[in-house]
């Protein structure tokens, strides 16, 4: 199923439907997931999918792009930037036992490995193959992103967006930054 060749538009990388992704985490655990659909058409960086071990359950996947491979424009850098915050700001929430109906649960999140022979040179490295050590992050429930229910559903009432502020305020004052 994996696709040697998937096709790339600068650092960011487009999956096709039914594409086998192996994520692993930084404890060096392994879990697989397949594409389902891609959400996000011009800039293809958020998928939904299934984990193999438990195909009846959609996720979320948030794909950033490598940080060698980053082409100089702000939305490249941007792909990097949410994948590695949301997962910072997810832990984060986890930790403090912050837990709201509005906030995803994240399932994984780590690298994208690659099948056939890796030749990085060090850990944190990437090989050749366009797919080698870009961040991902998946997360459950598939949820739409925040820029595309403004435009539709209108903002937050104020309650909702002061119970929004106080969870991410109090996961960021946590932060070790």
């Amino acid at each position: 199923h994996n696709n040697p060749n998937p096709s790339k538009q600068g650092s960011r990388l487009k999956f096709n439907q039914d594409e086998i992704l192996v994520v692993e985490d930084h404890l060096l655990e392994q879990r697989s997931f397949q594409i389902h659909e891609c959400l996000l058409e011009g800039n293809c960086c958020s998928y939904t999918a299934v984990a193999l071990a438990h195909p009846t359950e959609l996720l979320m996947l948030h794909i950033g792009a490598h940080t060698s491979r980053l082409e100089p424009s702000w939305e490249d850098m941007s792909l990097w930037y949410q994948v590695q915050r949301q997962t910072k700001v997810l832990n984060i929430l986890k930790e403090q036992g912050i837990t709201s109906k509005s906030l995803p649960e994240k399932i994984a999140s780590g690298k994208i490995l690659h099948s056939g022979p890796c030749e990085k040179q060090s850990p944190k490295g990437c090989c050749d193959h366009p797919w080698c050590g870009t961040p991902i992050l998946v997360t459950y429930p598939v949820g739409e992103t925040l820029s595309s229910i403004l435009p539709y559903h209108g903002p937050f009432s104020a309650e909702e967006a002061t119970r929004c502020c106080r969870d991410c305020l109090a996961a960021l004052r946590s932060a070790k930054m």
